[in-house]
């Protein structure tokens, strides 16, 4: 089975199987399969009945707003057959019947697990059918609870540094391994939607594993998802999911814990934020609620413990996360500028933190300070603007909160600003070696690295970007190491 690391309810009872479909026949393959099957695609209707689950209290499970993922696989190797599909369970549903089409003739096991909302993994079940090309195979599936486990504390797991990078030009997203100290090493490329222009990476328990990219493309908002494997960095396609209503995504982020995903969307006269569960195993996203109103265009989304932060316009809407990780009411707080990027650092629940953003155009750049504590109101920090460079693009904040850096593409340079007791910026330094055109930028937790991502001339002669790797120095300033070359067009860029 496709396992979710704790197992948090319910006493154990053997699982009740009903499965149909009569033999094949031919020879059959090594795995169990029949010859050349893999070139035949057949089809298998499932119907999962649920009956009240139970806990060991007595006390009925509330499945509102959870869902199913049924996944069909090789008996043998494991491995996914489709993608997995991630149903929602109707409200007072007695039997849910999903079609699995496309999967290869011959011996599958079928796997259904259920959901609740918050993600807690409580019935499961299996069972192996003979699949049939040109028939319907049909399949009825009862979940029985899933046994209470103890919740060890997990070793940590080894990993790779890992950058990832969406390219809107030739619509892909790459992966890099960070190697020997500044080293960066491509480790893949996979396709994109149309327009990638955001990406987030969830590392549950500090492993990266699954990747989110937004695709803007004009009627046809989407989000990619990947597996991603923590060693190689090499990313596995898993499905594309449609915004409601052709919506675009113009900015993702991911929790800390990696169990939701919130897209900001623009449509014309519409602008929303939607929440999504991460399935634990999978990786896969099903939509919680919402769509949430956004009141002007947003910009960019930002995760802080008690709310998702997004600018939009001159106002940073503040929602509070509810029970299962979605949104409640936003309140909405002026900004004065219109900010284009946000960055926050060491925001948490009791304690007053630094939230920044930037706003510019191409003769001006204009930096807004705020602290930030658990009422969710953002309190500006100064009365007036800190002046930037013009165009700033990006901003981030390093891991020791004494230094604020900036990306413009005005003067294609790298600034840093010392921040002081109160968290209010001091310009000390500035860097233009190697940047050129400056998108999006990236700090690892250690913060001894900056990884600034830069679109380039994009000409005839030289179309693609780069990540331009820079070192922070003892005093916060920087210094260029080297550089390795990206796709064309360069959006945006994180890393675990």
């Amino acid at each position: 089975m496709h396992k979710v690391p704790y197992h948090l309810l319910i006493a154990a009872l053997l699982a009740i199987l009903i499965g149909s479909g009569c033999g094949s026949g031919g020879q059959l393959a090594e795995n169990g399969t029949p010859e050349g099957a893999a070139d035949r695609p057949g089809a298998v209707s499932v119907t999962i009945h649920r009956s009240a689950l139970q806990s060991n209290a007595g006390q009925d499970v509330d499945l509102s707003g959870g869902h199913l993922v049924v996944s069909a696989l090789d008996p043998v190797t494991d491995q996914d057959l489709i993608a997995p599909l991630v149903i929602a369970i109707p409200t007072n549903a007695t039997e849910v019947t999903v079609a699995l089409d496309g999967i290869r003739v011959g011996i599958t096991r079928i796997e259904v697990e259920v959901f609740t909302l918050s993600g807690i993994l409580v019935a499961e079940t299996s069972t192996i059918i003979d699949v049939l090309e040109g028939l319907n195979s049909t399949v009825t599936m009862q979940p029985q609870p899933v046994s209470p486990t103890p919740n060890p504390t997990p070793s940590p797991t080894p990993f790779t540094p890992l950058l990832f990078v969406t390219n809107q030009l030739d619509n892909t997203v790459m992966s890099f391994r960070i190697e020997n100290g500044p080293a960066v090493v491509e480790a893949d490329t996979q396709t994109t939607g149309t327009d990638p222009v955001s990406v987030a990476l969830a590392s549950p328990g500090g492993s990266p594993r699954f990747l989110y990219v937004a695709n803007s493309g004009a009627g046809a908002g989407s989000i990619t998802s990947y597996s991603v494997d923590p060693n190689s960095g090499a990313m596995t396609p898993l499905v594309v999911t449609p915004i409601s209503g052709g919506e675009r995504p113009v900015s993702l982020a991911v929790n800390e814990d990696g169990t939701n995903l919130y897209a900001a969307t623009t449509a014309t006269n519409a602008n929303h934020v939607f929440a999504f569960n991460i399935h634990p195993s999978s990786g896969l996203i099903n939509q919680i609620g919402g769509p949430h109103t956004v009141a002007g265009l947003p910009t960019k989304a930002l995760v802080a413990p008690d709310f998702l932060l997004v600018s939009h316009g001159t106002q940073i809407a503040q929602f509070p996360f509810v029970a299962g990780g979605d949104l409640g009411t936003s309140n909405d707080t002026s900004t004065i500028d219109a900010l284009t990027d946000l960055t926050g650092r060491g925001i948490t629940s009791t304690l007053p933190s630094l939230l920044f953003g930037i706003s510019g155009s191409t003769s001006t750049g204009n930096i807004r300070g705020f602290t930030f504590s658990g009422s969710g109101v953002p309190t500006p920090l100064l009365s007036n603007p800190t002046q930037d460079a013009p165009a700033p693009s990006a901003t981030a904040i390093h891991p020791t909160r004494d230094f604020l850096y900036t990306a413009n593409r005005g003067d294609n340079s790298l600034r840093t600003y010392q921040l002081g007791p109160s968290g209010a910026p001091s310009f000390i330094g500035q860097e233009t070696t190697s940047i050129s055109n400056p998108t999006d930028m990236f700090i690892p937790g250690d913060g001894g690295l900056i990884f600034l991502l830069n679109a380039g001339p994009g000409s005839t002669s030289s179309p693609n970007g780069n990540i331009g790797v820079h070192a922070v120095t003892g005093t916060g300033t920087t210094t260029f190491v080297t550089s390795v070359e990206t796709g064309p067009g360069p959006t945006a860029i994180t890393g675990n």
